[in-house]
């Protein structure tokens, strides 16, 4: 959590984030890791926007929502009539033209919804997808619970109630993640020393390497909604390759990039651990996918 308000921000607080939930964000605590509100009606209270709702429901929401607010036109009938019939002492003894621009406050107010556990998900997913595919310098433990969570976030979104417009945003990540060798080289951690222990880099190899995790994958790239805004080189790709030879061509970039590391450029020894580990298991993978077809 320190660093994800990190990211967001770029500076580091003097507090530490338990000190500043504690003072600055009264409504919260902190139990056993979890950020929580103090009480669950408070987050009862909150309603809930789902994004599973076409953008007609939404709209149709709003008005239901605002059937009660006081639009301006009422408010100047009703402030006419009182103008007219009431004394103008007891109309400013009432305090009618204050009552009206608190009225008006309130109306203009912005809304606060809570997300559905679907779309909870769905952006985890996604800031998942973007911490791997973006070339940008995030801090190492956040990139870590990218790789290692990325498959379950993706896993628990039922995709037929995520809006045809969000689910566009996928698909480019996850043709990057993919096929472009900036962000293999990320999922993979290929560019350094830092980052992941041994015991990480090979639990990434696992996830790579097991059927249901890429099943997965691939359940979002056979979305059309999903790869609706990839370009050409893309589709084509996803429409014939992946879409073909699934799991095989799904990680056959990943795998020609681990080679060339590791034959044309220079590296670091434990680069040479984790290549001889992913390589022999893209090719036990490959294998198995033929030998059972």
């Amino acid at each position: 959590m320190t660093a994800a308000l990190y990211a967001k921000v770029g500076d580091l607080s003097l507090l530490t984030l338990p000190d500043k939930i504690k003072y600055k964000y009264t409504l919260l605590k902190i139990t056993k890791g979890e950020v929580q509100f103090w009480a669950d009606e408070v987050g009862d209270a909150i309603p809930m926007k789902c994004r599973s709702q076409s953008k007609a429901e939404e709209a149709e929401d709003e008005q239901l929502q605002s059937a009660g607010a006081v639009s301006p036109g009422e408010m100047a009938m009703v402030k006419h009539f009182l103008s007219t019939v009431c004394p103008q002492e007891t109309y400013h003894k009432l305090e009618i033209d204050q009552f009206y621009e608190q009225k008006k406050q309130i109306r203009h107010k912005e809304q606060i919804h809570k997300d559905d556990p679907n779309t909870e998900e769905a952006k985890m997913a996604l800031s998942c997808l973007r911490l791997l595919a973006e070339e940008v310098d995030q801090q190492s433990d956040l990139v870590s619970y990218a790789r290692s969570n990325l498959v379950e976030h993706l896993s628990a979104v039922n995709l037929s109630l995520v809006q045809v417009d969000y689910k566009t945003t996928f698909g480019p990540y996850l043709v990057s993640l993919f096929s472009i060798d900036s962000s293999i080289d990320t999922l993979l951690n290929n560019n350094g020393l830092s980052g992941p222990s041994p015991d990480e880099r090979r639990r990434v190899c696992q996830l790579l390497f097991n059927d249901a995790s890429m099943d997965i994958i691939l359940q979002w790239l056979n979305d059309e909604a999903v790869i609706l805004n990839v370009n050409d080189e893309a589709r084509g790709w996803i429409t014939g390759p992946v879409r073909t030879e699934g799991r095989r061509a799904l990680l056959m970039p990943a795998a020609m990039r681990m080679a060339r590391h590791l034959v044309h450029e220079q590296h670091f020894v434990p680069f040479i651990k984790h290549a001889s580990e992913f390589l022999p298991g893209f090719l036990d993978k490959v294998s198995c996918l033929f030998s059972s077809s």
